[in-house]
């Protein structure tokens, strides 16, 4: 795979990303002269608020700017956007000027948001059709170590006595690590380069969601890979929150006092939480990526996704039992990996290439919007005084009601997933076509064979839920964007889109009908 230069750009602005807010947040907690605790924990907020802002602002423009010019071009100039906004960073570390610490601050999130939708849309173009799954779990993997990393090297730098001075040049060095990685990406070309602009910032924001509201195989996942998000932003809070709190209170309590008592003290639960959960999303990407194969499967989601709300419900009843507590936190974290993974390989395979940046920046929009929802309900959990303990069960069972908020009318992917209990030996398809269409097939085909011919292309095998499906249904679900599988000779609505498939040994042969 040509993915090792991108790899280590995305690290280096991931821990970039959270080096420099997580010390900003530190020093202002712990060091910064001339604050009271309340304008402390305002501007503590501010930062959150600061640094998510930009997402909403800019990543629509950014999507056309990534479809627009080559994205290896895209990456680069805001790789070079970085260093200056770095040495800005510095020079307010050197200062101690806080307000120009949170405009540095704002001008990273927006140089965050610009970078998205190339990030994403850039994997495609680097990595063989076969290599699509690896490649994902591969940056997925480099992204939450980074954001691990950066985040507790960024905590570290800014309590020290000379915190400033070191963040300010770590944050500089990192940046210009980053850009020297981006300048050995390969280069390549415009995806589409006559795209013009429609408009301002929000008219385009606007347009950028309609457009991905209107493609229905799409936006699902769009939407399926923003909970993945909600369920990191809400876990990520929740985790340290009490241990921010005086006089005791924790999240885990016999957890936390075995850990205070022998272990350092609160310091290494936050530590150890942060490794257990970010680190098994990473473990979770490189599993679910670990093969080469031109098929997607986004039902195995499904199964992960059952698995995350499973042990943000049992982590609870857990507590108390040290080790089992940190084994689902483990879990949580691995689950959350196998789920991200495949959903991401699916929207770059689905995508069309001249317009798979924008969709990325619709679906980052969208994943800012989960991310501020789940600091939302996190504030509402605080006011009505439940348990952060019991707010981990009630983060899995909102899990569960988004699984079947999201199957509801995905009748598809339902079969697709029971599928997957008969299939026989999973085959690739062979010359498989971009939309949905009717695949005709012959009836020497088993129902096993057709399971999995169904699990190669969102497609259903018609007939196989015993109901069978008329022509104006099939004509009802290809325009819906799901194909459908039917034999030779039966009857077929008129115009539309028909491929054959044969059977050759571990293929599917899919050709147009004529």
């Amino acid at each position: 795979m040509k993915i090792s230069a991108f790899f280590w750009t995305q690290f280096a602005g991931a821990f970039n990303d959270n080096f420099y807010k997580n010390a900003l947040i530190l020093w202002i907690t712990f060091s910064a002269p001339g604050l009271d605790g309340g304008l402390r924990s305002t501007l503590v907020i501010l930062c959150s608020a600061v640094f998510i802002l930009p997402f909403f602002l800019f990543s629509a423009t950014a999507g056309w700017l990534a479809d627009r010019y080559p994205k290896d071009r895209v990456i680069r100039w805001t790789k070079a956007a970085e260093i200056v906004i770095m040495g800005a960073g510095a020079v307010g570390f050197a200062l101690g000027s806080i307000p120009a610490l949170i405009l540095v601050l704002f001008l990273m999130g927006a140089q965050s948001a610009w970078f998205g939708p190339a990030k994403y849309g850039i994997v495609p173009e680097l990595a063989h059709e076969e290599d699509l799954l690896r490649a994902n779990g591969l940056v997925a993997m480099g992204t939450f170590v980074a954001i691990l990393t950066g985040t507790l090297f960024g905590g570290i730098a800014g309590s020290l006595p000379d915190g400033p001075a070191t963040t300010g040049l770590a944050v500089v060095l990192i940046a210009l690590f980053g850009w020297v990685a981006s300048l050995r990406i390969p280069r390549l070309e415009a995806k589409a380069p006559v795209l013009m602009r429609r408009g301002g910032i929000w008219r385009e924001t606007r347009i950028r969601l309609h457009e991905i509201r209107r493609s229905q195989r799409i936006f699902p996942l769009l939407v399926a890979i923003s909970w993945f998000w909600f369920h990191g932003a809400f876990v990520l809070q929740l985790l340290p929150i009490q241990v921010m709190a005086s006089g005791g209170s924790w999240i885990l309590p016999e957890t936390v006092a075995w850990l205070a008592e022998d272990r350092g003290g609160s310091g290494s639960l936050v530590t150890l939480s942060l490794l257990l959960f970010s680190g098994g999303i990473g473990l979770g990407s490189m599993i679910s990526g670990r093969r080469r194969t031109r098929h997607i499967e986004t039902a195995s989601s499904v199964t992960a996704l059952i698995l995350l709300a499973a042990s943000a419900i049992l982590l609870p009843l857990a507590d108390g039992v040290i080790w089992l507590t940190l084994g689902f936190l483990a879990l949580s974290g691995i689950a959350a990996g196998l789920y991200s993974v495949p959903l991401y390989s699916a929207i770059q395979s689905a995508a069309p290439p001249e317009e798979r940046a924008r969709f990325f920046a619709g679906g980052n929009i969208l994943d800012a919007g989960f991310m501020v929802g789940a600091s939302l309900l996190m504030q509402a959990l605080e006011f009505v005084a439940i348990e952060p303990v019991e707010r981990f069960a009630v983060l899995g069972l909102l899990d569960l009601l988004f699984l079947l908020l999201w199957l509801w009318p995905r009748s598809d992917l339902v079969q697709r997933y029971l599928l997957r209990f008969s299939q026989d030996t999973r085959r690739e398809l062979i010359g498989r076509p971009e939309h949905a269409c009717i695949f005709t097939c012959p009836a020497t085909f088993s129902r096993a064979t057709l399971a999995s011919l169904a699990l190669s292309f969102p497609c259903l095998p018609a007939g196989y839920d015993g109901k069978g499906h008329s022509p104006e249904d099939t004509a009802s679900l290809v325009a819906n964007g799901t194909s459908v599988v039917h034999t030779e000779g039966s009857p077929l609505p008129a115009g539309t889109l028909r491929y054959r498939v044969t059977l050759d040994g571990k293929f599917f042969v899919c050709t147009l009908d004529a």
